[in-house]
């Protein structure tokens, strides 16, 4: 007589009891569920492989050919994109708002990947940092410099880091694309080369190359004779730097080498200065941009604050300028969040 009629149970594998619950899972079920997972790698690395571009998408670090490349923001939106899933942000460590003073700091954000429209699923998380200074070499010393001289800038600029490095950390995660693709950049991009010793006099002069040290020398007299606001908008203007660049990624190719070069430079940044300026960004603009560009009103926005406790009497804030800045660095974080608490 056959075996799997006498015992039905033949067939199946049987789980260990979780939660109270006796799970039970046949051979033909999980045959399905490993060729679902096959198919799902197969469309997942023809999607990379047509869609994703290199430069923009993913970068190499030069020197590092046999290191898997390096997942950037760009790249973990378009991997979501057909996973349906958004990211949320909470900072986990560091200060909510710019210190006092210029001393180094570290941010730690955790995105966490929801389904759209089901703001209580999960799906994956990671977390990424970002440090408010940058390591760089000043003839044999090794010193750190900060990203932007504004305190509030810097901030800003390191949040957006860590968010950038934790969401793609997550993306990695819950796709399953480390196979493919290693966290971002950043981290392996900031680790500055030491000086190299003088090289011997050469028989014939040869084109001179800009190195850190000239980039270094250059941002720093630059950086003697304009703000940072104006110097950053000239160059995105001039080409020299594209949306999103900080000053200290100026391409060494750009950078110039000789006296007249430089001259040149800073005279056609003052020609750039005198032209009139858009008002300097603070956190509590960007608010602003935000929740209007996603079709609320100041007045939504505030009865929402007050309806959840995060702000105790509106009429102490009549516009998103008047916002203090903890409370703004803080929905910015969420942003997602809100706007999905507004919607609703």
């Amino acid at each position: 007589m056959n075996d799997e009629a006498e015992n039905p149970e033949i067939g199946k594998l049987v789980r260990l009891p979780q939660s109270g619950a006796l799970i039970q899972q046949t051979v033909a079920e999980l045959e399905q569920a490993f060729a679902l997972a096959v198919r799902q790698r197969e469309l997942l690395s023809d999607y990379i492989k047509k869609q994703l571009k290199p430069g923009k998408h993913f970068y190499e670090i030069k020197g590092q050919e046999n290191r898997k490349p390096s997942l950037a923001k760009e790249g973990a939106e378009i991997i979501l994109l057909p996973h349906n899933y958004t990211p949320d942000y909470e900072l986990i460590g560091g200060p909510t708002e710019p210190p006092e003073g210029d001393a180094p700091y570290q941010i730690t954000m955790k995105c966490t990947l929801r389904r759209k429209g089901e703001p209580n699923s999960f799906v994956g998380s990671g977390i990424g940092s970002a440090g408010s200074h940058k390591g760089t070499w000043r003839d044999s010393d090794f010193i750190y410099v900060s990203r932007q001289r504004d305190r509030y800038l810097c901030h800003n600029a390191t949040l957006k880091m860590a968010q950038k490095s934790a969401m793609v950390s997550a993306t990695i995660n819950a796709t399953a694309a480390s196979e493919f693709f290693t966290q971002d950049l950043d981290e392996a991009a900031e680790q500055p080369t030491p000086p190299k010793p003088a090289a011997k006099p050469a028989s014939k002069p040869a084109a001179r190359v800009a190195t850190e040290k000239f980039r270094l020398r250059f941002l720093t007299v630059i950086g003697e004779k304009f703000e940072p606001q104006i110097i950053g908008a000239w160059a995105i203007a001039g080409g020299y730097l594209t949306e999103g660049m900080n000053l200290e990624e100026w391409p060494l190719e750009k950078v110039p080498t000789t006296k007249e070069a430089l001259d040149k430079m800073l005279a056609d940044c003052s020609v750039f200065a005198k032209v009139p300026m858009k008002p300097k960004s603070t956190p509590q603009s960007e608010l602003e941009a935000k929740i209007i560009g996603a079709g609320f009103t100041f007045d939504q926005f505030i009865e929402w604050a007050v309806g959840t406790g995060n702000l105790e009497d509106a009429t102490k804030y009549p516009s998103f300028a008047d916002l203090p800045s903890k409370k703004v660095l803080h929905w910015l974080t969420n942003l997602n969040s809100i706007l999905s608490a507004l919607e609703s």
